[in-house]
């Protein structure tokens, strides 16, 4: 506007901002079922990290966001309805301040149903519990479920360090090399529940995107193992129904 109006000779700014800024960000890519299952035998039987290995399953049972999982609180469990309310996350800044903001988005709020696993898991968590000497207040909300050696509230920081540092572990003794992060957790639970045929609608509910692209150009992701075997499952019925057109005077045509 301002060379428009002939305030400037030329733009300073007219560049692609790409090339001055670097841009690296990873595509995060869900863990297929043998690598999940590998992983997570790994953390169970680690005398190290078997300590964490509730915290990681509900992740990776819940998709939720790491923000969402850290504001947990004991008041957002219901174990007799088998309920996880959803309606805030918690972060914390630089400075080390605590701070309470609602989900990403308004469809961020939402009731999740425990699956057995996820029943258990959260059972177990709140068993071994201990509250600390003061329970923390953030933003009027206490009782947070996860919590660090000091008592406080344990971040999205905590969760990404902690699972690089498993991730390490588990590459340096199997030949295969995985990431594992907060956010490949939930991309390989979206693409779990989709490859099980959950009805797309509940899957977008669940995981509490505002919009359904996102629930499958982003997170839903399909390798070629499993197309082959979404491919075997319905090869009966394709049989069947190509066989119904593809004769020629009473004779099937050779496949």
């Amino acid at each position: 506007m301002a060379v428009e109006d002939e305030l400037i000779l030329r733009n300073p700014f007219q560049f692609k901002l790409e090339s001055v800024i670097s841009v690296r960000s990873e595509s995060r890519e869900a863990l297929n079922r043998e690598d999940e299952k590998d992983f997570m035998e790994f953390v169970s039987n680690d005398e190290h990290y078997q300590r964490y290995y509730d915290e990681i399953l509900i992740l990776l049972g819940t998709g939720l966001r790491i923000g969402e999982f850290c504001g947990l609180t004991v008041h957002d469990i219901d174990m007799k309805k088998r309920e996880i309310r959803i309606d805030h996350q918690l972060l914390r800044k630089r400075d080390g301040t605590y701070y309470i903001t609602t989900p990403k988005t308004e469809s961020g709020k939402r009731t999740l149903y425990m699956s057995n696993m996820v029943y258990d898991a959260f059972g177990r968590v709140l068993e071994n519990r201990k509250a600390p000497k003061v329970e923390m207040m953030v933003d009027g909300k206490s009782g947070f479920l996860f919590l660090d050696m000091n008592g406080r509230p344990k971040v999205a920081l905590h969760y990404q360090h902690l699972l690089k540092r498993i991730a390490n572990k588990y590459n340096a003794c199997h030949d295969k090399k995985i990431k594992v992060c907060p956010h490949v957790l939930r991309h390989t639970f979206c693409t779990r529940m989709e490859q099980m045929n959950m009805p797309l609608k509940s899957l977008q509910y669940v995981m509490g995107h505002a919009d359904f692209e996102t629930t499958m150009n982003v997170y839903a992701h399909v390798d070629a193992e499993q197309a082959v075997k979404d491919m075997r499952l319905i090869d009966g019925g394709l049989t069947e129904f190509y066989s119904s057109f593809t004769r020629n005077k009473g004779k099937v045509i050779p496949r």
